[in-house]
């Protein structure tokens, strides 16, 4: 099992909604806020898929690409040259983009 979460991009921002955890699916530790993280998080990087190239290219301006861990995509080009790639009814993945040890889907 995984927690489930339920998210919108609404006025430029990734916004979670709801979480869906419990004691045997718990909720992703938000150590860096997902507003500012959308480029390593499943949820996120969905999001962003469902843009067009100047609506990434704005997210990304306000927030800067960083590097949370060794597996975190840093180059905005190979970023949005993904996010372009991505086909809208294949789900994205984070492995370990986010965080150590966690990898997470999302569903367009």
């Amino acid at each position: 099992g995984a927690a489930v979460y339920l998210s919108r991009y609404v006025d430029g921002e990734v916004s979670v909604t709801q979480v869906a955890d419990g004691p045997l699916t718990p909720a992703v530790n938000e150590w860096v806020d997902f507003r500012s993280s959308a480029h390593a998080s499943a949820v996120g990087k969905c999001l962003l898929a469902q843009l067009d190239h100047e609506g990434r290219r704005d997210h990304l301006s306000r927030h800067r690409i960083a590097r949370l861990t060794s597996r975190t995509i840093t180059s905005e080009k190979v970023l949005l040259s993904k996010l372009e790639a991505q086909p809208a009814t294949v789900p994205v993945l984070d492995l370990q983009e986010y965080a150590v040890g966690t990898v997470c889907a999302a569903v367009p």
